[in-house]
């Protein structure tokens, strides 16, 4: 049975130079559109960039009759690759025609339906041209250069929106009004540039606000969007008041002012709107109505203080929750013709609070995009799966290169998590990575990525993060499939990150664990609301860490750093600081001073960490000055036999107490939870891993051959500044002998905000070391050998004595006789009486 697609169509619509298109494609179908090219000499330039999911493919061929198909082998180009679609077209790509002039067809393929935008451009002008409110890729290899070209009719300001998807690019701007090619941004030529701003992912140009006095009103703006190393995103051109197109499963970090709104348009049956919040109150309002506002709203979400990760799933429209009154006015569908079933959704971002977000909608199933380096939100529930996607351009390969995604899996309403058990606590999303490096024939590979390092840290119910995982794979050019499934009962909330370049943009107030080698260097970027006090921490699981704070990239590249912290400000050696900072971003480097190598295949010193900033009130005192360890850190240690190879060890310590007199520089709206861990291990390098990140590293441990058992008690209970005496706490346990033991006290002093945890802070006691030694019951068969031979001993000893006494008398009698010999000789002769019966008489010699 043959089966074939329908591709005769009589619809071709014509498409303008440089000017952007909005269209659509069916499921399975093909789209066509016409340029006619009017210069012999020249490069085309075809772009695609799908709003929704469908992934659409571009065909071309030339000829004003051909409807190029795969399937009718017609194709003169075509691009297949994931997402957005760029082609490029030039006269030595059509011999044996010398010519590029005539009407060229493009065909668009949809694999599902899919809404996008198409823009033909000769590339001699090097310039893509922009509308407000539609998104627009950009990719670009090391060292190169993409223009873009924007009219701005009417609005006395706008912000230029990059959304940076993998590696890092630089944005500069000029105007023009005249020959744009002479005004082309460069290094050297530029009147905006995201090196010099506070922000250099959302470039905001006001009249009212231009120091240059370069700001103009119906006039040109050439953008030039360039990158070190290979780069790849979008770039949107922001009206405030207008909408913004959302991209199916592509994620748009903005920010919105106190008490303003921020509108978004999303076209699809059904929606599932997630939003990380980096910083303020942000409130969400969706609605059929394009007037949509916290007034006039079919469906809303308000986060909680402090709730850093939320989502609003709506099924169709007719479907209601927290539904207004005055929503008579229907949408109007532009694609109505083309599916009956889509809907457009009007959103609206209130801003209660000035606030920094990552807003992404998607539909049911579909392939989420990670951008490198941006937290990306997920929500599963039980059985389900989530499937995630990145990009990997190789710049420096290396036999050792590590691609790492990061997992974060949280505590919060939306998971019943107060109802899980101690077992639950720990039970993960399973997590599977396939890599596809997107060639055909003999050359494709598509395998599961074998995980080279995976490390997960477990924290508890009683604060923000339940679990910090971090999976490292072979760094390879081509797509990472991860699919994330929930086996579970309960529902999981989580975020994931994808990182080759160790950079991250996380909200205040998150933690995060994470690896950097010796000598290099991670940067964060944080967005503030406003004016207060910075305090950064960064917490050595193993090694150790320094960073520093500036307010511009380019001040942290040419170390112009507004603070610095070289070496720990604890013995614990929890590195922290503080500093003044205003509204805008903020660039954090940490850098590695301490590591070690745990991989046999990779020689890297690393260490790891966990870090966290938090912006307080000005005139606050930082967290870490509220609470300091009771009777300044002292563990005190009772040991007693229990046998003669294990002893029971009594531990006590005193509880936190208060820093601060009279609660001075203390957020009042505060409440605290403390968590008292008691660490026993054999080793003080896990000492140190496990009391500070509920972390063992096995790995660490097979490869150096270390002792990797542990013990461990832990104990919540709250904590107050008016607490004037700490109290007692004591644990005991049973141990081994024949061992050395290193035993240490870690409180995590938790900050709570109307219920949400908004910052944690490790407090150390002292490490004591104790060695157990082994008394063994004395052998009976020794004992009598050792008898036996003490009394051979013995004898010998006496004989010993005896003969020494033998002797001593025998040459005693020997001297006295040879002494006694000489004194004669050396006498006069004596006189001889001569009376008869008399003998000679011998003079007496005195001793």
């Amino acid at each position: 049975e043959n089966t074939f697609t329908v591709i005769a169509s009589s619809e071709v619509t014509p498409l303008e130079v440089s000017k952007p298109l909005l269209s659509s494609v069916g499921e399975e179908q093909y789209k066509y559109f016409q340029i006619r090219v009017t210069k012999p000499k020249c490069v085309l330039l075809i772009s695609i960039t799908p709003l929704t999911d469908g992934d659409p493919d571009l065909f071309v061929s030339f000829g004003e009759d051909v409807r190029p198909a795969l399937e009718l082998g017609n194709v003169d180009f075509y691009s297949s690759s994931f997402k957005g679609e760029q082609l490029e077209i030039s006269n030595e790509d059509i011999a044996p025609r010398t010519s590029m002039e005539g009407v060229w067809t493009i065909g668009v393929y949809g694999f599902a339906n899919c809404t996008f935008t198409i823009t033909a451009a000769y590339e001699t002008e090097k310039v893509m041209p922009l509308i407000s409110g539609l998104p627009t890729d950009f990719d670009l290899s090391a060292g190169k250069v993409q223009y873009f070209r924007w009219y701005n009719y009417y609005s006395d300001n706008f912000s230029i929106i990059i959304s940076e998807e993998e590696g890092h690019v630089i944005t500069r701007i000029n105007h023009y009004e005249e020959d744009f090619l002479t005004k082309l941004p460069s290094e050297n030529s530029s009147t905006w540039s995201s090196e010099t701003l506070t922000d250099r992912t959302i470039l905001k140009l006001s009249q009212e606000k231009d120091d240059t006095k370069q700001f103009c009103v119906d006039c040109s703006y050439l953008i030039a969007i360039s990158a070190k190393t290979s780069a790849r995103g979008f770039i949107i051109i922001s009206i405030p008041g207008e909408p913004i197109y959302l991209q199916d499963g592509r994620a748009l970090r903005y920010t919105v002012e106190k008490d303003n709104y921020e509108l978004f348009e999303y076209m699809t049956p059904r929606i599932d709107i997630n939003m990380i919040v980096y910083y303020g109150q942000p409130e969400i309002y969706v609605s059929l109505n394009p007037n949509v506002s916290k007034d006039n709203y079919n469906w809303t979400l308000i986060p909680h203080i402090g709730e850093k990760l939320v989502n609003l799933r709506i099924e169709g429209p007719d479907t209601s929750a927290n539904k207004s009154n005055n929503n008579s006015n229907s949408s109007v569908d532009p694609f109505s013709g083309f599916e009956p079933t889509i809907t457009t959704y009007y959103i609206a971002v209130y801003g209660k609070k000035a606030s920094s977000y990552l807003i992404m909608s998607t539909l049911e199933d579909v392939e989420i995009l990670l951008s490198e380096g941006e937290l990306t939100y997920g929500f599963i529930n039980p059985g389900d799966y989530q499937t995630y996607i990145f990009y990997c351009s190789v710049d420096f390969p290396t036999s050792f290169q590590r691609l790492k995604f990061y997992l974060n899996v949280y505590n919060d309403r939306f998971t019943n998590y107060s109802n899980l058990t101690d077992a639950e606590i720990k039970q993960q999303p399973k997590t599977d990575i396939y890599f596809d490096n997107l060639k055909t024939g003999i050359d494709k590979q598509y395998e599961k990525a074998p995980v080279l390092r995976d490390q997960t840290t477990y924290k508890d119910l009683h604060g923000m993060v339940r679990s910090q995982q971090i999976i490292q794979v072979k760094e390879n050019e081509g797509l990472y499939i991860v699919n994330v499934t929930n086996p579970h009962t309960h529902p999981i909330n989580f975020s994931i990150i994808a990182n080759r370049l160790d950079t991250f943009a996380i909200p205040l107030g998150t933690s995060l664990m994470s690896r950097v080698g010796v000598g290099e260097v991670e940067m964060y970027e944080l967005y503030v609301n406003q004016s207060g006090i910075l305090a950064v921490q960064a917490t050595p699981c193993f090694g150790a860490v320094r960073f520093a704070v500036a307010t511009t990239l380019e001040k942290l590249v040419n170390r112009e750093f507004e603070m610095e912290v070289r070496s720990p400000k604890t013995h614990g050696g929890v590195s922290y600081g503080t500093v003044g900072v205003t509204q805008g971003m903020i660039y954090i480097g940490v850098q590695g001073i301490e590591g070690v190598v745990d991989d046999k295949d990779d020689p890297t010193r690393e260490a790891l960490y966990k870090f966290e900033a938090n912006l307080l009130p000005n005139d606050t005192l930082p967290a870490n000055d509220y609470f300091s360890p009771g009777d300044n850190g002292a563990i005190k240690i009772q040991q007693s036999d229990v046998d003669n190879t294990t002893k029971k060890l009594e531990f006590e310590w005193r509880s936190v107490e208060p820093a601060v007199k009279n609660s001075e520089g203390v957020d009042g709206s505060l409440t605290f939870t403390v968590r008292y861990s008691l660490v026993v291990t054999k080793d003080p390098v896990l000492q140190t891993s496990f009391g500070f990140c509920s972390y063992m590293p096995v790995e660490f441990s097979n490869f150096t051959k270390r002792d990797s058992f542990v013990y461990e008690y832990s104990e919540v209970s709250d904590a107050k500044i008016s607490d004037k005496e700490p109290k007692t706490m004591k644990h005991s346990t049973i141990l081994q002998k024949g061992s050395t033991y290193f035993i240490g006290v870690y409180a995590m002093v938790k900050g709570f905000q109307n219920g949400v945890q908004t910052w944690e802070t490790p407090l150390v006691y002292q490490t004591e070391q104790v060695s157990l030694n082994v008394q063994t019951p004395p052998n009976q068969n020794i004992v009598t050998g050792l008898m036996v031979v003490c009394a051979i001993g013995f004898v010998g000893i006496l004989l010993g004595v005896c003969w020494l006494l033998f002797r001593y008398r025998y040459l005693k009698r020997e001297l006295r006789y040879q002494v006694m010999t000489t004194d004669v000789s050396n006498l006069e002769e004596p006189q001889i009486d001569t009376r008869k019966g008399k003998g000679p008489t011998v003079a007496a010699i005195s001793d």
